[in-house]
């Protein structure tokens, strides 16, 4: 039997499902010893693509399992008041549990294959890697708080960055409103100039943690968090400067 507080399964399922336009519905996990690891994440939108996995000392090998809807699934693990949640596969399906409660809920699995068709052919998360430049900058928390905060000011459509040096520039318009503001970050970048899909505003503000980002002109956009329970990777790919 698998166990793993709920904070960190849930804080885990909202990394991968995120939200809007780049929302995954379903999902295949592979459960070992100490992890649980998302491969290859890929919502419907294809704009997006995600890997990553969550840390747990009490976790033990389960195996694979395929998610058919990820957000039933938060709701199945949010139903428990407990703080550590217990996972046990049985053929088709896996059984929720808590040491502290009488309930249990028993979620029907998806087979793997039928996912693995619709996602890309021949591709793997680390196989997109290559297409990530190397031109990399970190935001603290602080920073990307900021940022969510100022995109929902003017709800733009698209997100205009541009990067030179220690700065990087932030430019949004809504109509004929506009709103542009700088951050200083540690490193020296190479100038870029990039346009994004807010997709990217609903990504930071699930993450809403320290984060590095990689980019250059007309490239996609690399965002990596990571901490001692969390490790995620996403690709969000850039739009066409006019």
């Amino acid at each position: 039997m698998s166990k793993i507080l709920k904070s960190d399964l849930l804080r885990f399922i909202d990394l991968i499902k995120l939200k809007g336009e780049i929302e995954s519905k379903s999902v295949i996990l592979n459960i070992n010893d100490n992890t649980i690891e998302a491969p290859f994440v890929v919502p419907e939108s294809r704009v997006l693509s995600a890997c990553g996995s969550v840390k747990g000392d009490t976790i033990t090998k389960v195996g694979e399992v395929c998610i058919v809807d990820l957000k039933q699934f938060r709701n199945y693990v949010n139903t428990f008041n407990s703080d550590v949640i217990n996972m046990v596969k049985k053929s088709n399906k896996l059984e929720l549990t808590a040491d502290e409660e009488k309930l249990k809920i028993s979620m029907v699995l998806l087979d793997p294959q039928y996912l693995i068709a619709s996602m890309p052919k021949n591709k793997t998360f680390k196989d997109l890697l290559s297409y990530v430049p190397d031109n990399k900058f970190t935001f603290n928390k602080e920073q990307v708080q900021k940022f969510v905060k100022y995109t929902s000011v003017l709800t733009p459509s698209y997100v205009y960055f541009e990067g030179k040096d220690n700065i990087v520039t932030l430019k949004l318009s809504a109509s004929e409103n506009k709103l542009s503001t700088s951050f200083t970050i540690p490193e020296t970048v190479k100038p870029f100039k990039i346009k994004l899909s807010n997709f990217f505003i609903d990504l930071l503000s699930i993450i809403d943690d320290n984060i590095t980002i990689s980019t250059e002109a007309e490239q996609p956009v690399y965002i990596k968090y990571h901490n001692e329970n969390f490790d995620m990777e996403y690709i969000l790919a850039s739009l066409k400067m006019e």
